[in-house]
């Protein structure tokens, strides 16, 4: 059940940056508003069918979850901006070097000690990406603008990303994930809200559709892989996240007609088998530590 919760979190998470792709058009502001502000219903039904309502919105560190979620927020706009001008699959690529990150940044964060088996599989992940984005960089002078800022986005997302999963690692020693998880959507919500003076568009009938997709699907792939890490050990269900890149290739291919390079998926394939053994190795230090 585990798996299977979290195999379709991450094929919905996908299905909504294949929608926020495709509503490229509009401010990413107006974007990250309604993705945000249509899951927070699905949140808090879930929440509810477990009994926990409103109790479980309890919250001891209001400031944490302030900062959890603007920079969660920022995360989420680099990734949108990335997948205005960069491929599903490749965006999905960089984003996924948060893991990777993560386990870096928890050295001076943490304390936690970095191990060479480690940094030999971060180091490769790093190596991936740049392979799998090697035909985008044609070279010095090369690349358009365009290319460049969606490089730099995907790369922002990432850190963004690592940087709320070591936030999440320390609040959840004290705060209910499903208040974490609830706050995040409120937070980013607002923030989202307040990029209405910089002019929002009236989205036509299939944008409003992309729209309510995106916030339903992405409240619902939240309580999916909440429901995977309920039920199983993160070392279990935790290498099923590089499924993304598999459905993002799929989507990619089916839905905007991309064709990656060939070189696109021989990074793409170094990055998953970085990432696992990355995984690995952590798991197994926190297994002797147990």
């Amino acid at each position: 059940m585990a798996i299977t919760a979290k195999l379709a979190s991450v094929t919905l998470f996908v299905i909504v940056s294949s929608f926020v792709a495709a509503l490229d058009m509009l401010p990413t502001g107006q974007i990250i508003f309604f993705r945000s502000a249509l899951a927070i219903p699905v949140i808090v039904i879930w929440i509810a069918t477990r009994g926990g309502f409103p109790g479980a919105l309890y919250t001891r560190h209001p400031l944490g979850h302030l900062w959890r979620g603007l920079i969660g927020t920022g995360a989420m706009a680099c990734t949108f901006i990335a997948l205005a001008r960069l491929p599903l699959a490749e965006v999905t690529l960089l984003t996924y070097l948060a893991p990777m990150l993560v386990v870096l940044l928890a050295v001076p964060v943490l304390g936690e000690p970095l191990r060479a088996g480690v940094a030999i599989g971060v180091l490769t992940g790093f190596l991936g990406v740049l392979i799998a984005l090697s035909p985008r960089l044609g070279g010095l002078g090369g690349t358009d603008t365009a290319t460049l800022i969606g490089i730099a986005a995907g790369f922002l997302a990432a850190f963004g990303a690592a940087v709320v999963q070591l936030l999440i690692r320390i609040m959840a020693r004290t705060e209910n994930i499903a208040a974490i998880v609830f706050w995040f959507s409120v937070t980013s919500m607002m923030a989202g809200l307040l990029t209405l003076p910089w002019g929002w568009v009236w989205p036509d009938r299939g944008q409003a559709i992309l729209l309510i997709g995106a916030g339903l699907l992405g409240g619902m792939a939240q309580m999916l892989m909440t429901t995977a890490y309920r039920l199983a050990k993160a070392s279990t269900v935790s290498p099923f996240d590089y499924w993304a890149v598999v459905v993002a290739l799929i989507l990619g291919a089916v839905v905007f007609g991309e064709r990656p390079a060939l070189a696109t998926l021989i990074g793409a394939l170094i990055v998953i088998c970085a990432g696992i053994t990355v995984l690995l190795h952590e798991t197994g230090r926190w297994r002797r530590k147990e």
